[in-house]
């Protein structure tokens, strides 16, 4: 993990909603478009499983401390 993510992720809290929305923003716009041509139908295949996995109780949900920690380890 790259160390600007690192601080992203661990000021985010710090951040209001508006300044989360915008660096949202920021990362969805700097993909490069020729490459997520088939970005939303993936991103659906992908909710729809998870949606699929919560439904039928196999995953356990976590919040965002527990995901935070995860993921800056």
């Amino acid at each position: 993990m790259s160390n600007a993510l690192k601080i992203v992720l661990e000021n985010i809290e710090n951040m209001s909603s508006s300044e989360k929305a915008l660096a949202a923003h920021c990362i969805l716009s700097a993909l490069d478009k020729n490459d997520n041509e088939d970005i939303d139908s993936e991103w659906l295949a992908v909710i729809e499983s998870r949606r699929a996995q919560y439904k039928s109780g196999t995953v356990k949900l976590s919040g965002w401390d527990e995901m935070k920690k995860r993921i800056l380890e």
